[in-house]
Formats: structure tokens, sequence, C-alpha cells
């Protein structure tokens, strides 16, 4: 799977070895990302679902999200406003989902989530989910800051690639990210 985040750079998963890599054409490098050794790489795609251990279990099964009753527009599409119930790690977290199913939507989703976690129930959870667009804010406070973090799904589309669109491109000079450390990695 491929992620374009710019015109020179790109996030590019390959599920089978477990690495990703974090790439940019304009300085010419990349970082490689393993499953198990960098999962707050990976989490960053599941933290608002919920924390997972390095083999894709779920630890804090937050996917259920209850209805606040708000609605929003999203993208020019009715969407539901939905919280996780309290507060978690002096986080909270907001997503606004759409009102009515989006043919295949929860299954392209279910693809798209699948490359950063193996845990069937939750997958299959994401498999009934809505569609797009898909709105997360997530905002966590430390100490005296507060970090707010915004994304946007608006789409996943399977189009017909030439298999180079999904190889690093040559030349170039890739750097292997440290091991993160963080405790969950002993689960």
């Amino acid at each position: 799977m491929r992620i374009q985040l710019s015109a020179d750079r790109f996030l590019l998963f390959d599920k089978k070895k477990g690495l990703a890599w974090k790439v940019n054409t304009r300085s010419n490098e990349a970082v490689a990302y393993t499953f198990n050794d960098n999962q707050p790489f990976y989490q960053q795609f599941l933290i608002a679902y919920g924390l997972m251990d390095n083999r894709g279990q779920l630890i804090f099964p937050q996917v259920i999200f209850k209805r606040t009753g708000n609605r929003k527009v999203v993208q020019n599409v009715p969407c539901f406003e939905a919280k996780l119930p309290g507060e978690f790690m002096n986080s909270t977290t907001t997503v606004w989902m759409p009102e009515k199913a989006v043919k295949r939507g929860g299954e392209r989703f279910f693809q798209f989530m699948s490359f950063f976690t193996g845990n069937g129930d939750f997958l299959d959870l994401i498999r009934h989910a809505t569609g797009f667009p898909r709105r997360i804010i997530s905002r966590v406070q430390l100490n005296s800051s507060v970090t707010v973090n915004r994304q946007t799904l608006l789409q996943i589309v399977n189009v017909p690639c030439e298999a180079v669109f999904f190889k690093l491109p040559k030349e170039l000079r890739v750097h292997k990210a440290q091991p993160s450390g963080v405790p969950l990695r002993s689960f």
C-alpha cells in the first residue's frame, strides 16, 4: 500500500514483510520501520480505535464510540459525531462518520486497517463501518502542552498501478529506524 503525503513524500507498506518506509524523494532518503520493533509508527494509524500489542491484539479495546447527537457536514457528506467514552491517557478522540453507509466503504476501510493490525475482531468491526469521509481529531495533554492531531480520510481507491509505483526509488539512502523500546513491545 502507498499513502501519498505530498508531491515528494509518501509512505510505502509491505504487509507480507512487515515493513514500512517513510520516503522523501527530494532528499533521496527513506526511513524503514519494522512492524515488531516500531509500534508507535504503526499505532499512529490505530490510536483512535485502541492500543494494540506488537502481535496486533487489542490491549485497550476502545473501538466503540458513543454518538453525541451532533451532526456536521464533512466534504459535502452529512456525518454524525461520536467520541470515545471518557479520557484515556490524558487524551480525547472525536470522530465524524457518514450517517449513511457507502457502498464498499467498510470493505475498503478494512483493507486499509489490515496493514496496521492482525486483530480479527477489530477488523471485523471495521469491515462494518459506514465508509468515508472519516475525520478524526485526537487531543493529547502532556504536562502544560496540548497536541492536537487532525486526520481526514476522504477515500480509499483501488486503481490499476504499475508495480514500480510500489517499489522504493533507485539510489535511495535507506536508514533503519531505531527500535521504539516502548513497554508494549514485550507483550
